[in-house]
C-alpha cells in the first residue's frame, strides 16, 4: 500500500502546484515529513500489535474496496464543477485563513466578483453531457471506414485483404519481383509478429 499511497501523494501536489493551492501542497509535504521523522515510533506500535492480529495484510487487503476514495470525489468534483472549481472552496478557505492571520478578514485582500465561489464558471450537468455525446459522435461518424471496413493504406502501411488468411508480409522476402533497394518498412516485422499471435487470420 505505501507505494501506492506515495504515488497518489505525489499526483496530490503536483495537482495542488497547478491549481495554485499552496496550502495543500505544504500540508502533503509536512505529512510525509512527520511521518518518516516518526517511522520509529509506527515501527513499534505495529510491531506491539502484530502478535494480537488473526488476519494476515494479504487477506484485509482482498477485503478492501479497492481503489482511492479520495481519488474518486476529487474526479467527480473536476467532472461537476471542472478543475478550477474542484478548488475554489479549498482555495477560499486558506484565503480567509491567511486574511485572519493578518489582521482581519479582507485585510489587503482584493477581491474579484464571484472570486471563492464554486457557482463562479460552473457548467451546467446538462450542457457537459451534451459536449461529451457530441463529442463521442464526431469520433465515431470520423472513424466509421475504419470501423465498417479494411484498414486504409496509409503511407507504407498496406491493407490487409479481409478475405486472404496469408499476408506478403508474413514472410521476410519483400513482394518485388526485381528486387529493390529500399530498406524494407518496419510494419513487415510488426506485422510478422501479429500475424504469428492470431495464427495467420489476417482478415
Amino acid at each position: 500500500m505505501v507505494p501506492q499511497v506515495f504515488l497518489l501523494a505525489v499526483g496530490e501536489l503536483l495537482v495542488a502546484e497547478l491549481a495554485g493551492n499552496r496550502a495543500r501542497a505544504r500540508a502533503v509535504v509536512r505529512a510525509w515529513r512527520w511521518n518518516l521523522a516518526h517511522l520509529s515510533m509506527t515501527r513499534a506500535r505495529r510491531a506491539a500489535l502484530q502478535p494480537k492480529r488473526q488476519i494476515g495484510d494479504k487477506e484485509i487487503r482482498l477485503l478492501q474496496v479497492r481503489g482511492s476514495a479520495r481519488l474518486s470525489a476529487y474526479g467527480r468534483r473536476v467532472f461537476q464543477h471542472g478543475f478550477h472549481g474542484a478548488h475554489a472552496d479549498e482555495l477560499a478557505a486558506a484565503a480567509a485563513v491567511s486574511a485572519e492571520a493578518y489582521g482581519g478578514p479582507d485585510v489587503g485582500i482584493e477581491r474579484e466578483p464571484g472570486a471563492g465561489s464554486t457557482e463562479a464558471g460552473r457548467v451546467p450537468a446538462q450542457v457537459r453531457l451534451g459536449v461529451w455525446l457530441a463529442a463521442a459522435l464526431l469520433v465515431v461518424l470520423g472513424s466509421r471506414g475504419v470501423l465498417t471496413s479494411h484498414l486504409p493504406a496509409l503511407g507504407q502501411f498496406t491493407p490487409f485483404p479481409p478475405g486472404r488468411r496469408r499476408s506478403p508480409n508474413s514472410s521476410g522476402v519483400a513482394p518485388v519481383r526485381g528486387g529493390t533497394t529500399a530498406p524494407a518498412s518496419p510494419a513487415l516485422a510488426i506485422s510478422g509478429v501479429v500475424g504469428t499471435l492470431l495464427l495467420g487470420a489476417w482478415g
